[in-house]
């Protein structure tokens, strides 16, 4: 009898899990791409004004979530004895699929994978870690963003640092966030060139230099093997650094702030 006891004892238990996070994947489902949930940014890539690309967290935790409820949905289609509906839902309806397999939570931990582990096919872990993830997504993160600086970019805007509230010091916080624009998301800059860039703005060289001197000064401040055959080259392979202008006797100008960056960044790419 005591057997018994235990094992209704731990298939309720499972049950709960198993309703716990099926209600937690339906009810947090479209806060997964909630616009309102501020996130830590990461620098912009791509060709200037293009739109910023859709976070891979959410679309990989909605993805994960829909395989692993249509999976069950054929579990107990196939298996449960009792069952000979199927459900009618797109195959992406998170919250659909969820309050299908609900009906069937007791099922589901009476099965012999239920307590098994994520590796094994356990129904009740898969659950939890897709609720995990969905969680993890629609929190924010305990932190502030601290004013920085106006954006350089010829924009109104002003480019803000995040600051996580569960870091160590002030210095090891600010190391590995993004610079971002209040105004314009595209304008994002890693910390180190963030940095760098406050290093440009507060030096006596003027932003719009010639090929040749900005060459010159690549190689010194910046320790780069550049010459001004480089600059042109770059010009002609990647649109983005093409953010030129003329001074009063016609002479192409190249936008210092720009390259640099520009620079920083492919080189932490190819590092």
């Amino acid at each position: 009898m005591s057997e018994q006891k235990e094992e209704r004892a731990r298939t309720d238990a499972l049950e709960g899990k198993v309703r716990a996070a099926l209600h937690t994947l339906a009810e947090l489902h479209g806060k997964t791409f909630d616009p309102d949930v501020p996130r830590q940014v990461a620098p912009a890539v791509g060709k200037p004004g293009s739109k910023p690309p859709v976070p891979i967290g959410p679309v990989s935790a909605r993805k994960a979530a829909a395989d692993l409820l249509l999976d069950l949905h054929w579990l107990i289609a196939d298996e449960h004895a009792t069952c000979h509906c199927r459900l009618v839902a797109a195959v992406t309806d998170v919250p659909a699929i969820a309050g299908w397999v609900l009906n069937h939570s007791v099922w589901l931990a009476r099965h012999p994978l239920a307590g098994e582990s994520v590796e094994n096919g356990g129904i009740v872990a898969r659950l939890e870690a897709a609720a995990a993830a969905y969680v993890a997504i629609t929190t924010p993160p305990a932190g502030r963003w601290i004013p920085v600086g106006p954006c350089p970019q010829e924009c109104p805007g002003t480019v803000a640092a995040w600051l996580p509230a569960d870091d160590g010091s002030l210095q090891a916080q600010l190391g590995a966030v993004a610079c971002v624009c209040d105004v314009e998301p595209e304008h994002a800059w890693t910390r180190s060139q963030w940095a760098m860039l406050a290093r440009l703005q507060g030096d006596d060289a003027p932003n719009h230099l010639p090929a040749v001197e900005l060459a010159r000064w690549l190689r010194t401040y910046l320790q780069a093997r550049v010459t001004h055959r480089h600059l042109w080259n770059w010009v002609k392979r990647y649109p983005e650094v093409a953010a030129m202008t003329r001074d009063e006797s016609g002479v192409l100008l190249f936008d210092r702030v720009r390259v640099t960056l520009w620079f920083l960044e492919r080189r932490e790419r190819v590092a």
